[in-house]
């Protein structure tokens, strides 16, 4: 291990964190796997790979000079050599030099251009465009310190840490922009579905949340509470007219979500189960967060489907309808379970919250079961009075 130079150490941490953060930008896209593979594996096999070359070339090179100094014969001392006058060339050599420098400099601003300009807008910049960044950045300074007699490495390192200190910079740009109130309502579910189908609703909720956000820092709970409340009569009003395949899943992932925490806390798993309000909503976040995902787009999907179905739940024909269709799922709950859906729905029996839970649960399973347009009508049903 000591015998390792450190500039290799140095390359194999940096080579790491490389491979990290590439993983960790390219794993959202969909693509990711290929994407990886371009932006994050190649350029650290490439790197190694020229690494090697050069440092077996500079091994090879310095051997044969040795070897020449040791065969040559000493030279007679000859008169000192007079100072070199500027000429043409060294301007020239000079010129270039320069040249070279701004000819990076041009190539290297357009990566960084692209990357905040994606973090203003409260994008994520893809790993093409950071290792763009890295690339350019790291030959920029790398060219810079060689023109200058320094070392190079010394100077790619410099890009490095100037490539990590911008891209940081960029990432909370990028972050404080996610959290502008603006920022959430145009680009995060379901405030844009919510804009489409209640649009005097949302501009309402708008204006309200921007107005809170100029007069003090708006915090996450002041957001969610405020959504909550807007969100909650809309989606009662969505879910009435939804189509029945968004109405099923819907149900579908709040039955899992009730199953998730039943034996921990029943009250949560009966809010969750009885109703679509408010309170239903705000016991949802106490779920983990695959559970929130999963009921955050079944709720956006019930947005999205609003206004699809118009068939009356209520009626002569409905009412018999769902008598029939509820007296099959009772009869099912109380022979195969010895439950009663009487114990989820009716308060005055008086029932321990585990009990009504187990019975809510019980209770939604069977109605899924049931045929697709039946299992709709009913959930629809249950969830109109």
């Amino acid at each position: 291990m000591t015998q390792i130079p450190w500039k290799t150490r140095v390359g194999a941490i940096l080579s790491v964190l490389w491979l990290i953060l590439m993983y960790a930008l390219a794993i959202e896209g969909e693509d990711w796997e290929s994407e990886f593979a371009l932006v994050g594996i190649a350029p650290v096999v490439f790197g190694w790979g020229v690494a090697w070359i050069v440092s077996g070339y500079r091994t090879q090179r310095k051997g044969s000079t040795v070897l020449k100094s040791t065969s040559s014969q000493p030279k007679e001392p000859t008169e000192p050599a007079q100072p070199a006058q500027p000429s043409l060339a060294i301007k020239k050599r000079w010129y270039e030099s320069v040249r070279a420098v701004w000819v990076l400099i041009v190539f290297t601003l357009p990566a960084y251009s692209i990357l905040f300009i994606t973090s203003f807008t409260g994008g994520t910049p893809r790993p093409n465009e950071v290792g763009y960044a890295f690339i350019s950045t790291t030959v920029l300074f790398y060219v810079i310190w060689k023109k200058r007699k320094w070392q190079g490495w010394l100077g790619a390192t410099v890009g490095i840490a100037v490539w990590f200190v911008l891209l940081v910079g960029a990432a909370a740009i990028s972050t404080n922009v996610r959290m502008q109130p603006e920022y959430i309502l145009a680009h995060t579910e379901p405030w844009p579905t919510i804009r489409q189908h209640f649009p005097t609703e949302f501009e309402k909720f708008r204006e309200e949340i921007i107005t809170m956000s100029r007069q003090k820092d708006l915090t996450r709970d002041d957001f969610t509470s405020l959504a909550l409340r807007t969100i909650g009569p809309l989606f009662q009003k969505a879910f009435r007219s939804t189509s029945d395949s968004a109405l099923r899943k819907f149900i579908q992932a709040r039955v899992s979500s009730a199953s998730e925490i039943a034996e921990s806390n029943p009250s949560a798993c009966y809010a969750i189960l009885a109703g679509t309000g408010e309170r239903a909503l705000q016991t949802l976040l106490l779920l983990s967060q695959t559970s929130k995902q999963r009921n955050q787009q079944a709720m956006v999907q019930v947005f999205k489907d609003a206004g699809q179905y118009f068939t009356p739940v209520h009626g002569i024909a409905a009412d018999e309808r769902f008598n029939t269709l509820s007296a099959q799922l009772e009869s099912t709950l109380l022979r195969k379970y010895s439950l009663s859906s009487y114990y989820f729905s009716d308060d005055s029996l008086g029932r321990p919250m585990n009990e009504r839970c187990a019975a809510g649960l019980t209770l939604f399973r069977e109605t899924l079961n049931l045929l697709p347009n039946d299992s709709a009508f009913m959930l629809r049903r249950y969830f109109s009075d």
